[in-house]
């Protein structure tokens, strides 16, 4: 006797054994009925650590960037021109208050 397939039925119908074979050499095919969900099982071990992942690609600005910035208080100062900051650069320090 050999087992040929098994299938999952829908959940609630009968469990069918099918001879797909012959009587001389059976080979079974069954079909088992969908059981109900199980509760979740506990958690499993941590796995082990992964490989490094690659280098993420580098950003050069072009010499334009848009920032929406949400709140800043700079006094009576709407806008930085930021050829008047050496090299370019402007830093923005956040002090809590």
């Amino acid at each position: 006797m050999t087992v040929g397939t098994i299938t999952t039925g829908e959940p609630g119908t009968k469990v069918i054994v099918e001879n797909v074979g012959t009587s001389s050499d059976v080979i079974l095919n069954f079909t088992i009925p969908k059981g109900d969900k199980g509760d979740q099982g506990e958690q499993g071990i941590q796995g082990e650590k992964g490989d490094k992942g690659d280098q993420g690609e580098s950003y050069t600005n072009d010499g334009t960037v848009d920032l929406n910035i949400k709140s800043l208080q700079l006094g009576d100062i709407q806008t930085i021109d930021i050829s008047d900051v050496p090299d370019g650069r402007i830093f923005i320090d956040r002090k809590n208050n």
